[in-house]
């Protein structure tokens, strides 16, 4: 008997939903063989939104070209430029000839007698600088974080160097290097930094050391926005420091270590270490690094008027050639991502 009610019910209850769903919303008529109209979507995008976001957009580009492009063209026209001696002149090469600048570029930074042992020695200050002090950094900056015993100390003793003139930072280095390294090192001689057995050792050394404190505040203060749950959650679960480093605070501080990361390959072109702070426009050919090079072909006593195409032109296949290793950078730390959210 209950089952026979609940097919009546169920029953009599089909065609009433049915005729609900026919039934049009007031004020709206249905054309004729036509499906009843939706209505407009609100969006954030309409009337005076639009037009701020439109007026937003445009200072951007307008910022842009301005202070970029208008600013910057006649070091981008220079890169199609030849140095006329005997007019005293920048002229433009001939249509056969507008890409030499970068033909020179190419092939002197794949060429050993040309740019390269210039590139490697600068990707080597830049990789180990970064690949050794960025994890270091983190690493301080989560014991500072904890509250660990003298954090204070080491948070002002480790952020000193990034406060003070990074050419006052250098002489200090160069006179404990040519002063007191020799001492306890007798076997450094008088001027290491000057032999080239030890020169490109301790400017690696000056890379990692001074390289560590650049992320230490915003790496602390980032973690500090870890809700204190998950930290006294782990604690309750006895999770240990190490584990709680490596799967509770680097998986909700991933974007930041992620924006951070992102000019990792871009500077191995632009690296030129500490070498114009210690030895001005004289450094050692051994010790040269690409960044450095390009430099003072424009700036010193080694600069001539004969190198701004080809420095020109440098800068500006660099910059193209950026673009990608940065979104390819991009592409490769989102694959590790671990997605966490808090």
């Amino acid at each position: 008997m209950e089952q026979r009610e609940y097919l009546r019910e169920a029953e009599n209850a089909a065609p009433a939903a049915a005729a609900q769903e026919a039934v049009q919303p007031a004020g709206e008529a249905v054309p004729c063989g036509g499906k009843p109209r939706k209505g407009k979507n609100a969006s954030i995008f309409n009337g005076r939104a639009r037009i701020f976001v439109i007026c937003m957009l445009a200072y951007a580009v307008v910022n842009f070209a301005i202070f970029y492009v208008w600013m910057n063209i006649d070091s981008i026209l220079l890169a199609f430029k030849t140095y006329n001696g005997t007019t005293g002149k920048q002229e433009y090469y001939g249509f056969s000839h507008l890409f030499d600048n970068f033909k020179d570029f190419f092939v002197n930074l794949f060429t050993a007698s040309g740019t390269l042992p210039y590139f490697l020695r600068g990707a080597l200050y830049h990789l180990t600088g970064f690949l050794i002090a960025y994890p270091i950094s983190l690493i301080f900056s989560y014991l500072i974080y904890k509250k660990l015993f003298l954090h204070n100390f080491f948070k002002v003793m480790l952020y000193v160097p990034s406060i003070v003139s990074a050419m006052v930072i250098s002489i200090m280095f160069k006179t404990l290097a040519e002063n007191f390294l020799p001492v306890i090192f007798p076997q450094l001689g008088n001027a290491p930094l000057s032999d080239k057995a030890y020169a490109t050792p301790l400017l690696v050394a000056y890379s990692v050391f001074f390289a560590m404190p650049g992320q230490l505040i915003i790496n602390t203060s980032t973690m500090s926005t870890v809700p204190q749950e998950l930290i006294e959650y782990g604690r309750l679960e006895g999770i240990t420091m190490r584990k709680e480093f490596m799967h509770v605070v680097i998986p909700l501080v991933y974007p930041l270590i992620t924006v951070q990361c992102l000019g990792l390959f871009v500077g191995l072109f632009t690296a030129a270490g500490p070498l114009y702070a210690i030895y001005a426009e004289m450094a050692p050919d051994y010790t040269v690094t690409y960044g450095y090079y390009i430099f003072t072909r424009v700036i010193g006593r080694n600069a001539s008027e004969a190198y701004y195409g080809f420095t020109a032109a440098s800068n500006l296949a660099i910059g193209l050639i950026s673009v990608p290793i940065v979104y390819l950078t991009k592409w490769l730390l989102e694959r590790f991502d671990p997605e966490a959210e808090y």
